[in-house]
């Protein structure tokens, strides 16, 4: 779950049919048209790698629904008094703090951010203030769909720890929480427990390896998911039967990886929008969204990763040439 997420870019890049990309624009011009905006800024900060990618959605956003929408460097470029501002950046990729007055920043939420959300959903201490704030089922939904997750600190001290199985490495992963570093995103800040020796996992528990300044202050333990193998889907594309994003539009290089066979298990990441209108509260929900593939159990965009578009239905398909 990603509170600000990116990938617009890509997913645009990999619909070869008109309509689809479209239908994918349009639920953001219907999110923006709830708030009242009549113009948007889709905004990055000065450090990032996503700036092609917002440029070509605004691009395409203005070409295709006439909708008066600028990508900006908002540490550089001027904001318009009047303009909704829809962000892509971490703090740590501004040049200096965010101050913009009366302009409304449409996810500017920095809390939520972390992951340190997880944590919170899953304790136990949480629980009757989350009930009072959000339900009963509401909370028993986030609590089976986020994942198990506790703040490093909690797991150790844990009256249950035993049963919780920490000592086991190969059911738990290790993050950081930080937002505002710029090495805290994009896979970096990720310890998977079970790519690394058991003397290595004890000591990153205890706080002592030399690279533990990665996990950041408050690191939490998130319980292990084994993805699907996306092997088939992986080579599927790389036959060229089914369309991808092509990196060298934002910039990254394609790498030999994306035109072979798969020689190790492939993991996906899935990728879709609920953008909220702060207005009225209503979900929109593009049908389409993308699905990051890498023979890597650490997924994101990297040049030898590929990146699909799928389509949200009854049966969920990837979308074809």
């Amino acid at each position: 779950m990603d509170f600000v997420a990116s990938g617009r870019g890509w997913l645009l890049a990999s619909l070869p049919d008109r309509s689809d990309q479209l239908d994918f624009l349009q639920g953001f011009a219907d999110w923006y048209t709830s708030m009242g905006a009549e113009r948007a800024c889709y905004a990055t900060g000065t450090v990032t790698e996503c700036r092609a990618e917002t440029q070509f959605f605004a691009q395409r956003m203005r070409e295709n629904l006439d909708l008066d929408i600028t990508a900006v460097n908002i540490d550089a470029e001027p904001v318009a008094r009047s303009a909704l501002v829809d962000r892509l950046f971490y703090r740590s990729e501004l040049a200096q703090p965010l101050r913009l007055g009366s302009r409304r920043v449409v996810t500017a939420e920095p809390w939520l951010d972390s992951k340190m959300i997880f944590a919170m959903l899953h304790d136990p201490s949480m629980t009757d203030s989350l009930t009072e704030s959000i339900g009963k089922q509401n909370l028993a939904f986030l609590r089976s769909v986020c994942i198990e997750s506790y703040p490093l600190t909690d797991a150790l001290s844990h009256p249950q720890r035993e049963t919780l199985g920490i000592l086991d490495r190969s059911q738990w992963v290790l993050k950081a929480t930080d937002v505002e570093k710029d090495w805290s995103w994009g896979s970096r800040s990720v310890v998977l427990g079970r790519t690394r020796t058991q003397d290595q996992w004890l000591d990153y528990l205890r706080g002592a390896r030399i690279d533990q300044n990665l996990l950041g202050r408050r690191p939490i333990l998130q319980r292990f998911t084994k993805s699907l193998d996306f092997a088939s889907v992986w080579n599927e594309a790389a036959q060229g039967r089914l369309a991808t994003s092509d990196p060298t539009r934002f910039g990254k290089g394609r790498h030999a990886t994306s035109h072979l066979p798969a020689q190790h298990p492939v993991t996906g990441r899935l990728g879709f929008f609920f953008p909220v209108s702060h207005a009225d509260g209503k979900t929109f929900t593009p049908r389409l969204g993308t699905l990051c593939l890498r023979q890597n159990p650490l997924t994101h965009m990297t040049d030898d990763a590929m990146s699909l578009a799928f389509r949200l239905s009854d049966e969920t398909h990837i979308v074809t040439p």
